[in-house]
């Protein structure tokens, strides 16, 4: 037997999340920091909940004024995530008038719901006709995918923006952990796919499958209230997150000029001096830190990096860390020491990240790697 949608429980789900939804938009907008467009993405998003069971239990009928009015919104969705995630990655950036470029699609839409649904007398045979489902199916799927479009290539940007972020601080910084960033990337990928089911629920719908579109939107809700709780969960855990960002996003390449062969001999003597000094040892290293040590400008440094290693500052001191690491995995006979002793000893503080990179270099974790070389 399948399970009936109920709408009074559907209500009182969706009641919750709207409830979380307003009130973390609430906390994000009290804090000192530039969160206040995902607060407004939050707020929209309990607008449309709100709207989905208002539609559900027939109030636009008795309120046909305010009915349509809000299916402009999700045009916004993307444009607030793109910005949002501009804030993130790049904290000092001005806003700026063309800002409001990327909401013309939902100003316009806006704008056609009230000339040719608004200002009409006929608006309850528009609204009936459209809970009925009686508008042309293609019209539907049509214009249900172009909003869905229009928000996946938002999110379809913001990844590129991220990826290109993080390309930059290769340059500068030997580690990248920025809970913030991290952050934002589960909560692209989170909403992507609830969207991706939004998608579907709304074209079951108009192609009839009710029963389909309906466990759907369960779905949908379930996910965004899994959402909202483990980003509370989150910020409980770290007080990081939505905090001021801690790496400089001033991160770019300097501008190149030939080397020459007396700056070659000087920056790698100089390099292989800080090796045996165990500077990459400093987990808070970073290529201007290097660069004042071994008293070299920076650019320059960079530039051998980049040119002469054909590396970046990330890939140059994570390397040396591993080395150390391996050598510490093969040389140590205290039973005693941890492979998180020896991720803090080389200058790593994230697991994840010491994991990662230590099997991309030698193939085996560390856990493996220590095994073989000591064959236990």
């Amino acid at each position: 037997m399948q399970a009936q949608f109920d709408p009074a429980l559907f209500n009182i789900l969706v009641a919750v999340v709207v409830f979380q939804y307003l009130l973390i938009a609430g906390f994000l907008i009290s804090l000192p920091t530039r969160n206040g467009l995902l607060a407004a993405f939050f707020i929209l998003v309990a607008l449309n909940l709100i709207d989905g069971v208002l539609m559900i239990n027939g109030f636009y009928f008795d309120h046909l004024e305010f009915a349509l009015l809000e299916d402009s919104l999700p045009l916004a969705y993307g444009p607030i995530l793109y910005l949002y995630t501009l804030n993130v990655i790049r904290p000092d950036r001005k806003r700026t008038w063309q800002d409001l470029f990327h909401f013309i699609p939902m100003v316009v839409s806006l704008l056609l719901t009230i000339i040719f649904y608004t200002i009409t007398s006929f608006k309850a045979d528009i609204l009936l006709s459209i809970v009925q489902r009686r508008i042309p199916v293609s019209a539907g799927l049509i214009i249900s995918a172009a909003v869905f479009l229009h928000f996946f290539v938002y999110v379809g940007i913001s990844f590129l923006k991220i990826r290109t972020y993080h390309l930059s601080l290769h340059d500068r910084y030997a580690s990248l952990e920025n809970v913030n960033v991290r952050w934002l990337e589960y909560t692209l990928r989170t909403l992507g796919i609830t969207f991706v089911i939004s998608w579907f629920v709304t074209s079951a719908s108009f192609l009839g499958y009710q029963r389909a579109s309906e466990a759907g939107l369960v779905v949908v809700v379930a996910m965004l209230l899994y959402y909202i709780n483990k980003l509370v969960l989150k910020r409980m855990k770290d007080p990081r997150l939505f905090a001021a960002i801690d790496l400089s996003t001033s991160a770019k390449r300097y501008a190149r000029q030939a080397l020459s062969e007396v700056d070659l001999d000087n920056i790698g003597a100089k390099l292989r001096v800080a090796e045996q000094e165990k500077v990459h040892l400093n987990p808070e290293l970073t290529i201007d830190a290097l660069a004042e040590h071994i008293k070299i400008p920076t650019r320059l440094l960079s530039q051998f990096l980049n040119d002469v290693l054909q590396k970046s500052f990330f890939d140059y001191v994570n390397g040396l860390r591993i080395e150390d690491a391996k050598q510490i995995l093969t040389e140590s006979n205290d039973p005693k020491l941890t492979v998180q002793e020896v991720m803090y000893q080389v200058g790593f503080n994230s697991k994840s990240s010491f994991n990662t990179l230590f099997k991309q270099k030698t193939g085996y974790t560390p856990s493996v790697f220590r095994k073989m070389r000591s064959g236990s």
